[in-house]
């Protein structure tokens, strides 16, 4: 079974940015629940689209790097509403620039 973690990023700590997170955090169970996934972990930043650092973002990558999860799933899509769930594998290299 792989091990999923989810990420998911919103831009304020306004009510409909936090129903937007919500709503990120139930399509991720669902899809892990769905696909036979076993859930680690979610990494959450509440940061605008220009902010270079993400310190859950950057937690992500170093816990990739330890191998303490297979896939990442995010949002391709956080603003209004995630329609579109997609699946990255931590056996790929992972570029930091």
């Amino acid at each position: 079974m792989k091990r999923a973690v989810g990420y998911f990023r919103v831009s304020t700590n306004k009510e409909e940015q936090k129903q937007s997170l919500f709503n990120q955090k139930a399509l991720f169970l669902q899809f892990i629940k769905d696909n036979d996934y076993s859930y680690n972990n979610f990494y959450v930043d509440v940061q605008t689209g220009t902010a270079t650092e993400r310190k859950n973002l950057i937690k992500m990558l170093d816990d990739a790097e330890k191998d303490l999860f297979d896939i990442i799933i995010y949002c391709k899509r956080a603003f209004e509403a995630c329609e579109e769930l997609r699946v990255s594998s931590t056996h790929k290299k992972i570029d930091r620039k």
